[in-house]
């Protein structure tokens, strides 16, 4: 049986309805996804343009009206995107591209149905292609699988919209029956691009919240940094790079002097700021490899790949004598915070837990030796200071 038209697009318009009502019980369940509201409303442009196409007699005044409403489909979808990637997005760039549309075909004195439908297909493949870029290569949208499949359904929807109806119409010379069935192939692809986007989008948004959530558990609350089980998570990592391609590493443990004191003297609020201020320093002061965290209250640890005993030991004194500058005055208190530190390379198989518990005995002889200097545990021997590695 041969579908029509009429038939394809009332399909068309209660599918779209069902997965339409799906994102909205899945931005129910998912409530910080705000950005399926506007994919939601794609999906309404959607079915009021097939219903209305599924209403239309040929050259009808309907079928301009439709093209455009068929526009506001990729063009919200854009803006859905864009939202995601916490953008802000203009109506004026949401409605020129269905305004261009309606104005194309009723600037067109013959031939109105495919001037409309050719407008569409070129805008909204504009739209789409603009949508498949975003998803993949902007840098503030979320990193998740679902993300390429959905960009190569906007891709392949954009092509078939940039090309189906413009080129099957003039090969026939613009013919109704041509157009006609130009449009029961688009309507029927459209519908397919519907039903896979919904899965993708809501697979995206699963996903999206299981990656919020990992990075909530290996986060500081307070500082915004690694939490212990973040630094130990990617610090191991980092160890077995090290220790596969034989390139020295080092970890240090550093701690702010007498930070009860300040505590207690200038309030919890400014020893907040004071752990900050200290992180802002330190994330200064250290490479772009070098990962830093928060293990304990007043406790940070750092792991500095590529660096021999003599690198990071002259890393974490620039840690530290910039701390000195900073430290000084915090909230508008005169503080004068310092800080300790422990240093250890790591020498043949250690693991990270030794590596941990070795430069914590460094840090344990700066807080002997009088605070505000780090030491080198004592199973590392200083080299001669003749080689800066990997300190640029």
């Amino acid at each position: 049986m041969q579908l029509d038209l009429t038939t394809i697009s009332i399909v068309s318009a209660f599918c779209a309805a069902i997965c339409g009502l799906l994102l909205i019980l899945a931005r129910c369940q998912y409530p910080e996804a705000k950005f399926v509201w506007w994919w939601i409303a794609s999906n309404v442009a959607f079915v009021v343009a097939s219903l209305l196409l599924s209403r239309c007699q040929d050259h009808g005044l309907l079928h301009q009206i439709s093209f455009a409403m068929m526009t506001f489909h990729p063009a919200l979808i854009w803006t859905s995107t864009r939202m995601n990637g916490a953008h802000l997005v203009t109506s004026l760039v949401i409605f020129a591209g269905p305004a261009f549309v309606a104005l194309a075909a009723f600037a067109s004195s013959e031939s109105r149905l495919l001037t409309s439908g050719t407008a569409h297909a070129f805008v909204g493949s504009a739209y789409l292609l603009a949508t498949a870029y975003s998803i993949v290569f902007h840098p503030a949208q979320p990193k998740v699988p679902a993300r390429f499949p959905l960009a190569g359904l906007c891709l392949l929807h954009a092509l078939a919209l940039g090309f189906a109806l413009p080129v099957l119409s003039r090969l026939s010379d613009a013919s109704p029956s041509t157009v006609h069935a130009a449009a029961e192939l688009l309507q029927f692809e459209a519908l397919l691009f519907i039903l896979g986007s919904t899965i993708f989008v809501t697979a995206a948004m699963r996903e999206s919240r299981e990656a919020d959530q990992r990075v909530k558990a290996e986060t500081d609350e307070l500082t915004g940094i690694l939490n212990r089980r973040g630094f130990l998570d990617r610090a191991e990592r980092a160890l077995k790079r090290c220790r596969k391609d034989g390139t020295p590493c080092a970890v240090a443990l550093f701690d702010l002097d007498y930070f009860k004191e300040i505590n207690d003297t200038y309030g919890h609020a400014t020893g907040d700021s004071a752990l900050r201020a200290f992180i802002e320093t330190a994330q200064r002061s250290m490479r772009s490899n070098d990962l830093f965290g928060r293990v304990g209250g007043e406790e940070f640890a750092a792991l500095f790949p590529g660096a021999d005993a003599p690198a990071a030991l002259s890393l974490a004194d620039r840690i530290r004598q910039s701390w000195i500058r900073s430290g000084r005055k915090i909230d508008g208190c005169d503080v004068n915070s310092t800080m300790s530190g422990g240093v250890v390379a790591l020498h043949d198989d250690q693991s990270l837990e030794e590596l941990l518990a070795l430069a914590d005995q460094g840090l344990y002889l700066a807080k002997k030796a009088g605070r505000n200097r780090i030491e080198l545990a004592t199973n590392d021997k200083p080299a001669p200071p003749t080689s800066q590695t990997c300190l640029a």
